[in-house]
């Protein structure tokens, strides 16, 4: 009875032998695939710094850009303005807000018979809109 006892044994222990070196290539292939892992998140997480920067970038260029073309058309609208009513008084600006999720631009005005610019496009029922009249 020995005899077919480790004959069970032998194959009891062959058989959870190649069960062990099956789960060892499991194990490895499951290292490799967590190795990567980390790698494609490091990657991923060097791209979202890189994004990070690159958005903060455009919005200091696209604040920049819009202050150059502000400060530029107000000079010109407000030397226009100068020009035409023959007046030091006139001054022109460009109003930049938001409404909810909606930009907003107003073209503001200030004439010498108020003391605060309005926004030209709003009117009164009167029509205080002022015109511009090139002579």
């Amino acid at each position: 009875m020995d005899k077919i006892d480790t004959k069970n044994l032998e194959i009891s222990i062959n058989s959870l032998s190649e069960e062990v070196n099956s789960l060892k290539g499991k194990v490895s292939l499951l290292e490799e695939q967590y190795i990567e892992s980390e790698k494609s998140l490091q990657n991923l997480k060097e791209e979202q710094e890189i994004n990070r920067k690159s958005v903060e970038l455009l919005n200091l260029v696209s604040k920049v850009t819009t202050e150059l073309i502000k400060e530029m058309f107000e000079t010109i609208v407000t030397n226009a303005l100068q020009y035409i009513y023959q007046s030091n008084d006139y001054k022109f600006e460009l109003e930049f807000g938001k409404r909810g999720n909606l930009n907003e631009l107003k073209f503001n005005i200030k004439k010498p018979e108020m003391q605060l610019s309005h926004d030209i496009l709003d009117t009164n029922a009167g029509g205080n809109k002022m015109l511009l009249h090139w002579h």
